[in-house]
């Protein structure tokens, strides 16, 4: 009798945890979604990348805008070129 009882028990712990979790997650997922439409708000529906640090030396990009950020690839010429609407790496173009 105590054995099942005990076993009831955990099961609804695990239950009550797995909600709990669960419910965790939805907030943050929301406050995140809530942040990101605000952003986009901020700059007229698009989507860019807002960033606060200095900024690169570099010619902008026709199709994502002014040049963020440049990081260098430890060996070989290359660099991620982070622009306000996408990111050019190895030459591949990828927009945000």
């Amino acid at each position: 009798m105590f054995t099942a009882i005990m076993f009831i028990l955990i099961i609804i712990f695990l239950i009550w945890m797995c909600v709990a979790m669960t419910k965790a997650w939805n907030k943050g997922a929301s406050r995140r979604r809530a942040g990101a439409e605000a952003q986009a708000a901020r700059h007229g529906g698009r989507f860019v990348l807002e960033w606060d640090g200095p900024r690169a030396q570099g010619a902008a990009d026709p199709e994502f805008g002014p040049l963020l950020v440049e990081i260098p690839k430890k060996l070989g010429k290359d660099a991620a070129r982070f622009y306000e609407g996408g990111l050019v790496l190895g030459g591949q173009a990828g927009a945000l």
